[in-house]
């Protein structure tokens, strides 16, 4: 995510910088604030530029790596009803991806699995907010929903995963 915003940044300063006519001087690199984005008007230093990006763009694809790494061994230990032992490794997983959709519905998942749908609700909720075109989250949120006697609530996010399950021609999933 980082080097996609660096790129943009990087594209969208050699356009300013060239359009208003400014030399290197003019340019404040900002790579002496510790910073790993700096403007490089001149393609000489491009490559220091690059591979910065490059050093952004390995610790991005290595964290993703990871938390989903951490996320496949989350599902197996849910798979096999070892609840606790997954939601430690379901948060561990969110600290490298904290956008993660998925993951949050899997942390929803396994709290509710130990009986603690208020957390729960609020994992699925954060899912939902992430992608809202998963029937999972809302699935597990009516059932979490149900648990608490709020059929009404439970009855609509029931109708949303239905719904979001028809447009992806009715294939099923465990969590």
């Amino acid at each position: 995510m980082k080097c996609q915003i660096i790129i943009a940044l990087f594209l969208l300063s050699i356009q300013t910088i060239s359009s208003y006519g400014l030399d290197e001087e003019d340019v404040i690199d900002s790579s002496k604030n510790d910073s790993f984005l700096c403007c490089c008007p001149d393609y000489a230093n491009f490559s220091v530029w690059h591979a910065k990006w490059e050093v952004l763009c390995q610790d991005d694809a290595m964290t993703i790596r990871k938390a989903r790494e951490l996320y496949n061994k989350s599902r197996a230990l849910m798979n096999s009803s070892k609840c606790q032992e997954a939601l430690k490794l379901i948060n561990q997983s969110l600290e490298f991806d904290p956008e993660s959709s998925e993951a949050w519905n899997l942390k929803g998942a396994a709290l509710a699995c130990i009986y603690s749908f208020d957390e729960a609700i609020s994992c699925y909720e954060r899912s939902i907010g992430s992608d809202s075109s998963n029937p999972r989250p809302y699935s597990n949120m009516a059932t979490s929903l149900m648990y608490q006697k709020r059929y009404d609530e439970a009855l609509e996010f029931n109708k949303k995963a239905t719904e979001l399950l028809d447009k992806l021609g009715g294939v099923w999933w465990p969590w």
